[in-house]
């Protein structure tokens, strides 16, 4: 607390033109003189910030706590500490304990996908291996999710029909344009993905979705276009490569999450 507290004054940093750009854009000499003011190793301080998070992953970064976890964070303590996974926009548990967070924004809503919450809990794997970690797939999950909250045109279109409501997301989830049509919920665009609390895991079971289907749809046409010529291989049959492109393509077009 007394960190983040003295970034704000701009004691330890008076350069700094806010607390979110420190997060991000740390220097080295920064982060050492960190480390030294406040006694700790600079791979640790450096934790606590997200410099080490790609740029174009900095959008599921909220500017403030968007949630809480009622478990690490005492009702007594004032004023109260913001956990650095308060701001991680694609989380539906806590990162320390993995308890499931409550909403700050919005007041307490049961999640309408709680069916999928196994396939939200994937998902979210997914995202926090490669925003924290920086781990590296053939289909980026923080990418899928961008293209999910795209708009697309529903089957059927009448006069009341609104046509923001319609996303990628619901031709993968269903219900999802019925509770947005039911609620009046706005969702917000690409450009900032996080949503409500009771909304994430129906993102995030999308992400695991499409992860699964593209992987599958990669694995066919490896399997169909093969990676290297193998002169001891033997040619393949035609009818095996037609079995193998009816397979990708089928893979590529099932995007549908069944019902768990």
């Amino acid at each position: 607390m007394a960190f983040r507290r003295s970034l704000c004054s701009g004691i330890a940093l008076p350069q700094a033109s806010s607390l979110r750009a420190a997060d991000f854009r740390l220097t080295d000499v920064q982060i050492r003189h960190l480390s030294k003011m406040f006694a700790m190793e600079p791979h640790a301080l450096r934790r606590m910030t997200f410099v080490n998070v790609a740029q174009t992953s900095h959008r599921l970064i909220a500017a403030t706590p968007v949630h809480s976890c009622p478990k690490c964070i005492s009702a007594n303590s004032d004023p109260k500490p913001i956990m650095r996974g308060q701001i991680q926009g694609w989380r539906i548990t806590c990162p320390v304990c993995e308890s499931p967070l409550h909403g700050n924004r919005e007041p307490e809503v049961p999640s309408p996908f709680r069916r999928h919450w196994s396939s939200a809990l994937r998902g979210q794997k997914l995202v926090d291996n490669e925003v924290e970690r920086g781990h590296r797939t053939w289909a980026r999950p923080t990418d899928i999710a961008r293209l999910l909250l795209m708009r697309r045109l529903p089957k059927t279109i009448s006069a009341h029909t609104r046509l923001e409501q319609f996303r990628v997301l619901g031709a993968i989830l269903p219900e999802l344009d019925d509770v947005v049509a039911e609620k009046q919920i706005i969702l917000p665009s690409p450009a900032s993905p996080v949503l409500p609390l009771h909304l994430r895991s129906a993102l995030l079971a999308g992400v695991h979705c499409g992860a699964r289907r593209t992987r599958d749809a990669r694995d066919a046409s490896r399997s169909y276009f093969g990676r290297k010529s193998n002169p001891l291989r033997p040619a393949r049959r035609r009818d095996d490569r037609v079995r193998s492109l009816a397979q990708a393509d089928a893979t590529a077009v099932n995007l549908r999450i069944s019902a768990q």
